[in-house]
């Protein structure tokens, strides 16, 4: 079957490229929602074919990897968040059904890495699925880029990954494939050039590190029996000459490997905290919290200096270290497990009969290895990682003997005559790289693609008017996935080695037509949702709130359990009550709790949404006479007491809890919070000011003059 094998090229080859600018997330979210769906296709090929995979199974690299799944299904199941652990969060979408589609596609690269000619697809989808990313990248850099990307920092390239730790984590494992491909074809090494450029402007430590590691890795491995000593001396120096240019060549005041400043020292106090975490987990110390926890149970122990140095108290999602991810994750048990697999693999890798790839993969996983220890492993890496896995793994088997695959000839005059499949449909022994580079075009135009259903926005109009526009925009989504799946079929056309619907064509068409119907809900439905939450956003910036509440509503019945929405749903809300008259407005606060409080019960360790909550119920005692005050603020005065319980650390809790304690008239109570939020970060401006107020209206209330005027916020 080669569905399953053209889907996993086509992923290997068009996911890097791959954007959704119709959408919200636009890069990591749409890539793991993509893979997820590309996984449907593949596994029921994957299942129709593993009684005769049944040796490849015993494979260690498999075996440990199998492993490891199990321990991150168990950390799911035993989570303190399940349906993350499952859905995975808003932002990264990295929780089982990501793995679970992770480990479907390596199944299928597997099978494909068992022949020599399966190998090369491999190695050629990864390699030519890199050009577009990286030319891009260098647009970026050059002042080049077509799409005005607002809010993002393009002083490092992003590319198509959206992060330039995203986009340095896929060029180390990419890069070295490169270099073994120069071995064969010199002008392999103007692509080599082009990633290592892309590299240099993505400016990130951790790849650049690894990056040098890997390259130490790939001439030691290599010149263990093909190159002089004097040749890998020179090369050593070489790369130290180069990297020491690549950390120097950019003009940025902050200094790359300083752990003191900057986002180094942000990753050594998330390092700090997580450690800390993991001391006082108990039992969890050994099975973890569960996949895509670290933002629940983080807050008690995050440090106010991340906010101050990052200019923002978002609650850190990832360790920026993938063996303290693992271990929140999935615990001790899963950190030894996943280190299995890792040397499983390495091992694999070492036994490679011909030296230059074993080389160039033992250079992959050493430089992977490093960069996720530094940075964050993205659904990408981590699919270009499980291809060279497979192409480790696949290198020490046999080749599969001709009779195992041999077909019926219908052409012969003897009746039941056996023929070797490839002597039938067999491919050249040139890897196919005009089919291979299908995918990586399609991957390449869907920033192009997206933008197609989008034409001219009506404001004016009903609420029906608006939906309907937002649904033509998100429409976007399903043609992308039109665009892929086309590549994928296309592509199995090319490499298949029996005629198509020659065994079980009905099964599969049934399979393909299952798993199209399945990626609505699962891939498809989630992609448009964030459609309409990017069109709210853009109505709330221009305080167009009846607009942004249409819109946020939409995107929340879309996806009813995503909390993220249902935010958005009440804070437009809110904006509206403030701006209507007095039935209008309570009607519209009573929806805006309502949202709130659904938000907070999906997810009570989100400081975020106690503070929503509580922030609710100050506006609405804001409106309401002296009298009928209290309540409201009593409520918001004991969701700040639990949540400031959650996360200490967090500054502006104490001062939005001072506020609650001025409106109640309760200034000592007020005096204490700002205490504690100054000494948390003695730069906040506003803890500052408020306390200055405060201090005026206790001498103003002691000079017989009366309680000074309320802040306000």
């Amino acid at each position: 079957m080669a569905l399953p094998e053209a889907v996993a090229l086509t992923l290997l080859a068009g996911l890097p490229a791959f954007i959704n600018l119709a959408t919200e997330r636009i890069f990591e979210e749409e890539k793991a929602l993509l893979l997820r769906a590309a996984a449907l296709l593949v596994l029921p090929g994957a299942v129709m074919t593993w009684r005769s995979q049944t040796p490849r199974l015993r494979h260690g690299v498999l075996l440990t990897f199998a492993a490891f799944m199990v321990m991150l299904l168990v950390a799911a199941l035993a989570g303190v968040a399940p349906r993350d652990a499952f859905a995975g969060a808003y932002l990264r979408r990295h929780g089982m059904l990501t793995w679970l589609a992770l480990a479907t596609v390596f199944w299928a690269m597997c099978m494909s890495a068992g022949s020599r000619a399966g190998r090369e697809r491999l190695l050629a989808a990864i390699v030519i699925g890199s050009i577009w990313p990286t030319t891009y990248a260098l647009m970026q850099y050059g002042g080049l880029d077509p799409v005005g990307w607002s809010g993002v920092d393009l002083t490092r390239s992003i590319g198509t990954l959206g992060s330039s730790i995203f986009l340095g984590g896929y060029l180390v494992v990419v890069m070295p494939l490169t270099a073994f491909l120069v071995r064969r074809w010199k002008g392999w090494a103007a692509v080599l050039a082009l990633q290592f450029a892309a590299l240099v402007t993505s400016g990130s430590r951790g790849p650049l590190l690894a990056i040098a590691a890997a390259a130490c890795v790939f001439a030691a491995v290599a010149g263990w029996t093909q190159i002089s000593r004097r040749a890998i001396v020179a090369a050593v120096l070489a790369l130290g000459i180069g990297a020491t240019a690549a950390m120097t060549i950019r003009s940025r005041g902050d200094r790359l490997f300083d752990l003191n400043a900057g986002s180094g020292r942000v990753h050594v106090l998330i390092w700090r905290g997580v450690v800390t975490l993991m001391r006082h987990s108990g039992g969890r110390l050994w099975i973890g919290y569960g996949p895509e926890s670290l933002r629940r149970v983080f807050p008690p122990y995050y440090s106010p200096d991340i906010g101050r140095i990052e200019g923002s108290e978002a609650m850190p999602d990832r360790a920026h270290n993938e063996t303290l991810d693992t271990l929140v994750s999935a615990g001790i048990t899963g950190v030894v497990l996943q280190f299995a697999f890792f040397a499983a693999t390495l091992a694999a890798a070492l036994r490679i009969p011909d030296p230059w790839m074993r080389a160039g993969v033992c250079a992959a996983v050493a430089g992977h290895l490093i960069e996720i220890h530094f940075g964050i492993a993205s659904v990408t890496s981590r699919l270009m990682f499980f291809g060279v896995a497979a192409i480790a793994a696949g290198s020490g088997a046999p080749e599969p003997p001709p009779a195992a695959n041999a077909i019926p000839r219908k052409d012969t005059g003897r009746r039941g005559r056996m023929l070797p499949r490839a002597a039938e449909t067999s491919p050249p022994s040139a890897t196919p790289w005009l089919w291979l580079s299908l995918p990586a075009l399609a991957g390449a135009s869907t920033a192009w693609l997206s933008t197609m259903t989008s034409h001219s926005s009506t404001m004016s109009g009903t609420a029906g008017d608006l939906l309907n526009y937002l649904s033509d925009v998100s429409l976007a989504t399903p043609l992308l996935y039109i665009a892929m799946l086309a590549a994928a079929l296309v592509l199995s056309r090319s490499i298949a080695v029996a005629p198509v619907g020659s065994t079980h064509g009905w099964a599969r068409g049934i399979a393909l037509l299952a798993g199209l119907i399945v990626s609505v809900p699962l891939s498809i439905t989630a992609s448009r949702a964030d459609v309409f939450s990017k069109a709210a956003a853009a109505f709330e910036s221009h305080q167009q709130w009846l607009e942004a509440t249409v819109a946020y509503r939409e995107a929340s019945r879309m996806q009813p359990g995503e909390a993220y929405y249902l935010t958005g749903l009440g804070r437009s809300l809110v904006r509206q009550a403030l701006a209507a008259s007095p039935p209008d407005r309570d009607a519209a606060m009573r929806s805006a709790r309502d949202a709130f409080e659904r938000a907070y019960e999906l997810n009570r360790f989100d400081p975020d949404h106690a503070r929503h909550l509580a922030g609710l119920f100050r506006v609405s005692a804001s409106i309401l006479d002296e009298n009928s005050r209290g309540e409201p603020l009593a409520a918001a005065d004991r969701l700040y007491a639990g949540v400031t319980q959650l996360a200490p650390g967090l500054p502006a809790l104490w001062v939005e809890w001072a506020y609650v304690d001025v409106d109640r008239r309760r200034l000592p109570e007020a005096l204490e919070k700002l205490a504690r939020a100054l000494a948390l970060d003695d730069s906040r401006v506003d803890a500052s000011t408020l306390r200055g107020q405060v201090l005026l209206m206790q001498e103003a209330a002691q000079d017989g003059r009366g309680a000074a005027r309320t802040p306000s916020r």
